[in-house]
């Protein structure tokens, strides 16, 4: 439990009763207001398991557990949010977006938060709560495993997106292979804005010798603070292997867990919990309460604004504003053709890496593929083409999964800017919308800017085996005749024949992802353009909502429209008072 000093008992009684000051002004703000006071009472908070896909998140949760509870594969795989917290008594509960609720086994997670289970969460689950005795959780910690941003499956990066807001606290897991993304960056930079500690892990560095972790440690700390500045600059970084770690817990080998890295990793949370939790609890609390009152601040000052001139001079404002608005649409200065122009001119750099992958790759591949099949002993020509074609498309795979990884993130950072004039020009149009909502009514409405991305959303595979030409026994071009050759012959004609194949393999793939990244990025286009129509429509629609709602007051009659405004003062004086208190705290 959190050691209370009585600084931290003092402020925490401050923060819950501006918490009941709020909740008496605004009912609608109970369940979020709610929340911070649970945080607050318990000394509890959200460490979410952050990062890109394929990392080993899952696998990590399941290491601190101490069982394997969260499914895992190779391929992304979570796709719902699944939160756990300490309790003596097990339990796992199936939370709808309806709000109904399903107790399941532990056994039957699967079908409820992976892509295999549930494709595109078809079963409509908000989230999944596992409760567990856990001495992890026990701290007052409650553990969420999160989707991984960047896979082919983009409704998992908007999912891990989406729950940023409530996260306290991060476990950011990167890992060897590959290095730290762009993409990792930017959701980094993201979560910051929310989560006000973060613990990095370098995860799966089992294979690696001492001097290339310590390496990778210092290449991933140097891109952090490049991405991010100094705000993680204390922030550990713990070198570990989630699956070793898994393991030795599992089989109770105290040496192997510390070997995994793992404990160092608890001991870093120890620590935070004992010396930093309770400043922190209260610096996460104070800052989510400010949010919600200035947010509601915001609300009583633009309802006020519209409320102090007549219905005679609102209705003629309304009106001088919807004819300047014509004025200022009339010239939006962005064009969809020339966003079809750009399009065109990254789907040429695609082929141009493309052409370039092809060049480069098939000679190593061809010279690795080639040894490792000099390397096998004598067998059976059927096991000998099974063996050599199993590891050819493992090895074509691992360049191609590379090379797309990169070019995502090279073609996502392209496609952003070439777009980003297109939608600076819309800013511009909703700044002259604001303005002249501004000289008109006097209400200011704050113009959230959005930065439009390459969407990642698609079900791609890499295709390396054509099993309906030959037996199931290869991927190889090979007749039955030829698998009856002497070994010898059948051996060397296999190895002559894989460099026709590395480059069937890449080509065949070549001609997939550039189609794939067509669609994706046709799609992507289609969504900018109907985003920035609807940024420009909303910035519209929250000054005639303000305008109406003044009317509407106005037209029932000045004693309900005094009434109303000095409610209001009234208001925005203790939303004042309140933002002034816990601003001292």
């Amino acid at each position: 439990m959190l050691e209370v000093n009585n600084d931290y008992g003092s402020k925490k009684s401050a923060l819950l009763g501006a918490i009941e000051r709020l909740e008496r002004l605004d009912g609608g703000a109970r369940k979020k207001l709610g929340k911070i006071a649970h945080s607050l009472e318990t000394g509890s908070f959200t460490m979410a398991v952050l990062g890109q896909f394929k990392r080993g998140k899952s696998t990590l949760v399941n290491a601190i557990l101490g069982e394997s509870l969260l499914p895992t594969a190779v391929l992304p795989l979570t796709s719902v949010i699944t939160v756990i917290t300490h309790s003596d008594k097990p339990e796992v509960t199936v939370v709808y977006q309806n709000k109904e609720a399903l107790l399941i086994g532990k056994n039957e997670l699967a079908d409820y938060v992976t892509e295999k289970g549930n494709p595109k969460n078809i079963k409509k689950v908000e989230r999944v709560e596992v409760n567990l005795p856990s001495d992890f959780l026990s701290r007052g910690i409650t553990l969420v495993d999160t989707p991984g941003i960047g896979s082919v499956y983009h409704h998992n990066t908007d999912i891990a997106y989406q729950f940023l807001p409530d996260v306290d606290a991060a476990l950011f897991v990167i890992s060897a292979d590959p290095p730290i993304s762009d993409a990792e960056c930017r959701f980094l930079e993201e979560s910051a804005k929310y989560a006000s500690k973060f613990f990095f892990v370098l995860n799966k560095t089992d294979y690696l010798e001492a001097a290339e972790v310590r390496e990778l440690l210092d290449f991933s700390k140097n891109i952090i603070l490049q991405k991010t500045g100094n705000a993680y600059a204390d922030a550990p970084i713990v070198p570990m292997s989630a699956k070793r770690a898994l393991e030795a817990r599992i089989e109770g080998n105290a040496a192997g867990l510390e070997r995994s890295g793992l404990l160092n990793l608890e001991r870093e949370v120890e620590r935070f919990v004992v010396s930093e939790k309770g400043a922190f609890v209260l610096r996460s609390s104070r800052s989510k309460i400010m949010a919600v009152a200035k947010e509601l601040m915001n609300h009583r000052l633009v309802e006020k604004s519209a409320l102090v001139i007549s219905q005679k001079e609102l209705e003629a404002r309304t009106e001088r504003f919807e004819a300047e608005l014509k004025g200022i649409l009339s010239h939006k200065d962005y064009s969809a053709d020339m966003i079809d122009i750009e399009q065109k001119k990254i789907l040429g750099v695609i082929d141009a890496d493309l052409s370039e992958l092809k060049l480069r790759a098939v000679p190593g591949l061809v010279e690795k593929i080639t040894e490792y099949a000099n390397a096998l002993p004598d067998s059976g020509n059927g096991e000998f083409a099974a063996a050599v074609d199993d590891y050819r498309q493992e090895a074509v795979l691992h360049v191609l999964e590379h090379w797309r990884n990169d070019e995502d993130d090279r073609i996502s950072g392209l496609f952003s800017e070439k777009m980003r004039k297109y939608s600076a020009a819309v800013d511009s149009t909703i700044d002259k919308i604001e303005k002249l909502a501004s000289d008109l009514f006097e209400v200011k409405i704050e113009n959230v800017r959005t930065e439009e991305s390459l969407t990642l959303e698609s079900m791609f595979y890499f295709k390396l085996s054509r099993v309906d030409e030959i037996s199931t026994l290869s991927g190889l071009t090979l007749s039955r005749l030829e698998l009856l050759l002497p070994h010898h012959l059948f051996r060397k004609k296999l190895i002559s024949g894989i460099s026709e194949e590395v480059a069937k393999d890449l080509e065949r793939n070549s001609g997939r992802m550039r189609y794939d990244f067509l669609e994706r990025m046709q799609k992507s286009a289609l969504d900018f353009k109907w985003a920035l129509d609807e940024k420009i429509d909303a910035a519209i629609a929250g000054i005639r909502d303000a305008n109406g709602r003044a009317l509407k007051i106005k037209v029932a009659g000045s004693n309900k429209a005094n009434k109303r405004a000095s409610e209001l003062e009234q208001e925005i004086a203790e939303l004042g008072h309140i933002l002034e208190a816990v601003d001292r705290l």
